[in-house]
């Protein structure tokens, strides 16, 4: 008997489209997902020109206004300045027409943004599940504020820096998920604590074997990008076995796994393809080379 195939979350239905597995079990079609975002952008795009129209609008209103008023004669602006009950049915049209206008905006503006919000709701319930640190991991980050949860340390306080980490209260691997509940923003002191090693840039010879000649090579390339500020090209294999050329530029090196507990490289990088930060996996990395200024 065949298994019965996955639905996506999203179109609910079992076409064979290039899908990823989350960490709830269900699947998302990255067409689908595409779709939402394009829509979020097609949004704000008709938000952006639907101002700039209706302010071209009101300008030429005003400008016509004031034409109508330098067009008045002497008689007309003496009489106008004598009785100011005089009323001027035309400044009249002009102005409710202004009102309507913005009136207008301001209603559209407020149905674009609630279709806006609902769309990236659903996208932020798929992140949700996200095998790995979702795309919208900054604004999650910032919804946990700026101290440690644990001891209260704050880099606002005058103390020592300190770096400020998002832990997963149960990670990923053990049943857990990226939702705001599951999340805590700890200080690096507690964050080592909580896994009993260090979190952070490391020496890679601490951890690796000596034969591990081609994952040093690879190290070496990473530290040397890392301190000098520079990109990579990475040939990169994804959780679908999919093997796709990023441009990364990296920024630290751990060995914690958010799939629990593991030996793990990661790579801590800003992913030019999605715009984004991101952690690579060290082994799904087929090549490396620098990248070609």
């Amino acid at each position: 008997m065949l298994k019965k195939r996955e639905s996506c979350v999203l179109c609910l239905t079992s076409t064979p489209n290039w899908a990823k597995k989350l960490t709830n079990g269900r699947i998302i079609h990255d067409t689908c997902l595409e779709h939402l975002m394009l829509e979020i952008q097609k949004i704000k795009e008709e938000i952006h020109t639907q101002q700039i129209l209706s302010n071209q609008e009101i300008k030429s209103l005003n400008q016509s206004l004031e034409k109508h008023r330098n067009n008045l004669s002497i008689f007309d602006k003496f009489e106008r300045w004598l009785n100011n009950s005089i009323v001027d049915q035309y400044e009249i049209n002009i102005n409710q027409r202004i009102q309507e206008i913005r009136s207008g905006q301001e209603l559209l503006l407020n149905q674009q943004n609630l279709n806006a919000r609902q769309l990236k709701n659903k996208i932020a319930q798929v992140y949700d599940y996200w095998p790995v640190y979702p795309p919208d991991w900054a604004e999650r980050r910032k919804k946990l504020g700026n101290s440690c949860s644990e001891c209260g340390f704050s880099n606002n306080s005058g103390k020592r820096k300190k770096r400020l980490d998002v832990h997963h209260i149960i990670p990923l691997g053990k049943g857990g998920n990226n939702k705001i509940i599951n999340l805590e923003k700890i200080c690096e002191d507690c964050h080592q604590k909580k896994h009993g090693h260090s979190i952070g840039n490391f020496d890679s010879k601490k951890i690796l074997k000596p034969s591990s000649s081609r994952v040093e090579k690879k190290i070496e390339l990473i530290n040397s990008a890392i301190n000098s500020k520079t990109k990579l090209i990475i040939q990169y294999k994804d959780y679908n076995k999919k093997v796709t050329e990023r441009t990364i530029t990296p920024i630290g090196l751990v060995h914690e796994s958010i799939y629990g507990p593991s030996k793990s490289i990661l790579i801590d990088a800003f992913c030019h393809l999605r715009g984004s930060k991101r952690l690579f996996n060290l082994s799904k990395i087929q090549k490396i080379t620098p990248f070609p200024y």
